[in-house]
């Protein structure tokens, strides 16, 4: 994971110094204009909370009377695959339709390792805010929608499939190569409650291009 990071650390690097070089001088995002943009990065997991295993002294030991122990889970971090849909109402406010895919998620116990793996789904409204007009573009953006958490199975009988609200906000960086084509940079925190749980908090970082029309 430190590996990718300096990846995209280098990516976002050369990009900068391709902007510098040969972006025109000005760029603006025009009201009554849309943005579709496409993104990869890095979710950041969170912890799950703790868990109960038994741990029966040999197989002959009932159940209710094995061991039972507490371990602390946690969602480790994970790529993850991102759509973007903005339609800018004026130069400086726009609505954001955002898809994000994180397959194959690990959940992890302490001192167990990997319990299960499990997909991650989040769609939302939001709506930004540009902070600046011009090639380099700071954005703001909050919302709300749904994070969809899905396994094909825990054990032989156990599965998970819930869709719960989640609240998101952050921002980010809109470089324009072109008055067509751009460079973003997004942050964002999202905040959900799953069955069991008082809160989750993941958080994603990434780095895309996208058009105007």
């Amino acid at each position: 994971m430190k590996r990718a990071s300096r990846g995209w650390v280098l990516f976002f690097m050369i990009s900068f110094g391709v902007v510098l070089s040969e972006a025109p001088a000005f760029a603006a995002i025009r009201a009554g204009s849309s943005e579709l943009a496409i993104s990869l990065g890095v979710l950041r997991g969170d912890d799950l909370g703790s868990i109960l295993v038994s741990f029966p002294d040999d197989p002959t030991t009932p159940e209710d009377e094995s061991e039972v122990l507490p371990f602390e889970t946690h969602v480790e971090d994970e790529f993850f695959l991102g759509f973007r849909y903005t339609y800018n109402f004026t130069p400086r406010i726009g609505a954001e339709l955002g898809l994000s895919l994180v397959p194959n998620a690990s959940v992890e116990a302490s001192n167990l390792g990997q319990l299960f793996e499990m997909d991650i789904r989040f769609f939302n409204g939001n709506v930004v805010f540009h902070l600046l007009e011009g090639r380099f573009i700071p954005f703001a953006a909050a919302g709300i929608g749904f994070a969809n958490f899905s396994s094909e199975v825990i054990d032989s009988t156990t599965f998970i499939d819930e869709t719960d609200f989640a609240f998101n906000f952050g921002g980010g960086l809109k470089i324009f190569l072109t008055d067509t084509f751009l460079l973003r940079v997004d942050i964002r925190d999202y905040l959900t409650t799953p069955e069991d749980l008082e809160r989750l908090n993941l958080i994603e970082a990434s780095g895309g291009i996208g058009f105007t029309f």
